[in-house]
């Protein structure tokens, strides 16, 4: 087996990192200006018996919009658990290289 080196650099973690929390905000803003927008509609359907048939149930709007955000929010929830993974080895990578300084010559 030859001599394969594994490389490690904590300021391209670092710049990973900023991408991913950038792309959580990005998505975050999204998710924002879609609730924002389904909120000011209000409820154009009505509340009588057809706007009931419309929202209510496991096939209605509601329950698609609460499906359609709710899924949303874990993409922002991953890409927060990536960025923050991301930060704790930037972190890890720069203790342990502070700790094997001047072990090597």
């Amino acid at each position: 087996m030859g001599a394969d080196k594994v490389k490690a650099d904590p300021d391209d973690f670092q710049k990973a990192a900023e991408k991913t929390g950038a792309v959580r905000d990005k998505v975050q803003g999204i998710l924002n200006t879609l609730q924002s927008s389904i909120s000011s509609y209000g409820t154009p359907w009505g509340n009588d018996k057809l706007g009931a048939s419309f929202t209510d149930g496991e096939q209605g709007y509601f329950a698609a919009r609460e499906n359609l955000t709710g899924n949303i929010e874990n993409v922002v929830t991953s890409f927060n658990n990536f960025r923050s993974g991301q930060a704790q080895s930037v972190v890890a990578l720069r203790r342990m290289e502070r700790a094997n300084e001047g072990t090597f010559e």
